[in-house]
C-alpha cells in the first residue's frame, strides 16, 4: 500500500498549485467516441471537466495511428502536456516526450490480463513522465516510481439521481414491476460479470423478491429468460435491453439492492459502476474482484463477497432483507461516499500532476 499512500500524498501537497497553474494539453485516442460506451465516456468526460477547471484542452480522436502521429507533431506549439490511456500509442508518446520535449502523462487501466499486450503497458509508462492510477493495487503492481496519483476510473454526476416520482413511476411500470416487492438489480455490461449466477440465487431466496438485469444485448436477454425459465423463476426476473448512462438512474434508484458480481480479480478490476450504486443511496452486495473493496468498504457502505456463487449471493440478500435497518443504514452512507467519486475530484486528482 505503500504506492498508493504516495500518490495520495502528492496529489495533497499539489492542491494549492492546480487550483492556481492551468495547462495546455492534448488529449490523444484512436477510441470511436460515443457516451453509450464507459471507456469513452471517461475519456469525454475527463477533457469537459479539465476545462471546466481552466486547462486548455486540445482533443483528438483518430482511429488511424499514423495521422495521429502527424497530428501530434502538428500541434506541437499549441499543448504542454501530451495525455493518453491506450497503451498502443507508447510510440507516440516517446516521440511527442523526447523529440518535442513534452511532458507526458499515461492513465493507466490494466495490467498482466491484456496478456501479449502487457509490454505495452510497461513501455507507455516508460516514456510517460507521470501517471494516473485507476487502483491502489495497480500502482503496486508496477512499483512505479514517478511522480503519479490514483484516482477513481469514472465519475458520478450527483445531480442525474434527482429524478421525480413520475419518472421512477414510468420505469416502474414499463419494467413490469410489482408494487410492495423487493427489488435487486444489476446494471451494466455482462463482459466480466457473472450474471447468471443472479438468476440462479433467485430459487434459492428465503425472501420474496425481484430481480431487474439492465444493460442486456438481444442474445443475452434470451440467455438469462431461458434460464429463470427452467428454474421456474421467470415471473421474477426482469431484463432489460442496454440503456444509455443518462436514462440509467430511474433504474437504479428503482432498487433496494444493487447488486456486482464481478468475476475476475485483477489489480485494475474494479467495477465504475459502484460509484452510481454508492449515489443512489441504496444497499449495495458485490464481489471484491481485485479492488472494489477500494471503494466498498464491507459492512459500512456495502457488503463484500469472495465469490460469484449464487448460494453466496442469495445468503447476502436473504440477510440484508431480513435487516431493513442494515440496509438503511448501509444506503446512508453510500450516498454521503458517492461524494468523493464525482467528475470533478477526478479532474482535481488528475489536475495534481500537469
Amino acid at each position: 500500500m505503500i504506492f498508493g499512500r504516495i500518490g495520495r500524498i502528492l496529489s495533497k501537497d499539489c492542491k494549492g498549485f492546480s487550483s492556481i497553474i492551468s495547462m495546455r494539453i492534448l488529449y490523444i485516442t484512436r477510441a470511436n467516441l460515443s457516451f453509450s460506451r464507459a471507456h469513452t465516456q471517461n475519456i469525454l468526460k475527463t477533457v469537459e471537466v479539465l476545462r471546466k477547471h481552466g486547462d486548455v484542452v486540445e482533443f483528438i480522436a483518430e482511429k488511424n495511428e499514423l495521422r495521429l502521429f502527424m497530428a501530434v507533431g502538428k500541434k506541437r506549439t499549441v499543448y504542454d502536456v501530451l495525455y493518453f490511456r491506450d497503451p498502443y500509442l507508447w510510440w507516440v508518446a516517446l516521440f511527442a516526450r523526447f523529440v518535442l520535449r513534452k511532458k507526458v502523462v499515461f492513465e493507466v487501466h490494466g495490467s498482466h490480463e491484456w496478456r501479449m499486450g502487457a509490454p505495452f503497458w510497461r513501455a507507455a509508462l516508460l516514456v510517460s513522465t507521470s501517471a494516473v492510477f485507476i487502483t491502489n493495487k495497480l500502482a503496486e503492481y508496477y512499483r512505479y516510481r514517478k511522480p503519479f496519483v490514483v484516482t477513481h476510473t469514472s465519475g458520478v454526476d450527483i445531480d442525474s439521481f434527482n429524478v421525480s416520482s413520475e419518472i421512477l413511476n414510468n420505469v416502474r411500470v414499463s419494467s413490469g414491476l410489482s408494487v410492495g416487492v423487493p427489488v435487486l438489480l444489476y446494471a451494466g455490461s455482462f463482459l466480466w460479470y457473472d450474471i447468471h449466477a443472479l438468476v440462479e440465487m433467485m430459487p434459492q431466496l428465503k425472501h420474496q423478491a425481484q430481480l431487474v438485469i439492465v444493460g442486456a444485448k438481444a442474445h443475452e436477454e434470451q440467455e438469462l429468460l431461458t434460464l429463470a425459465k427452467s428454474l421456474g423463476v421467470s415471473d421474477r426476473v426482469h431484463i432489460v435491453g442496454r440503456v444509455t448512462p443518462a436514462l440509467l438512474p430511474p433504474y437504479l434508484l428503482l432498487a433496494d439492492i444493487l447488486l456486482n458480481p464481478l468475476k475476475i480479480s485483477y489489480p485494475s478490476s474494479i467495477s465504475s459502476k459502484l460509484y452510481e450504486y454508492l449515489a443512489t443511496g441504496k444497499a449495495i452486495i458485490s464481489t471484491k474482484g481485485g479492488a472494489n473493496d477500494e471503494v466498498i468498504d464491507n459492512g459500512r457502505n456495502g457488503v463484500l463477497l469472495d465469490s460469484t456463487d449464487s448460494a453466496v449471493f442469495a445468503r447476502a440478500v436473504d440477510d440484508l432483507l431480513g435487516d431493513l435497518l442494515k440496509v438503511r443504514q448501509l444506503g446512508d452512507t453510500a450516498k454521503l461516499d458517492s461524494q468523493r467519486y464525482t467528475w470533478d475530484a477526478r479532474a482535481k486528482s488528475i489536475k495534481t500532476l500537469l
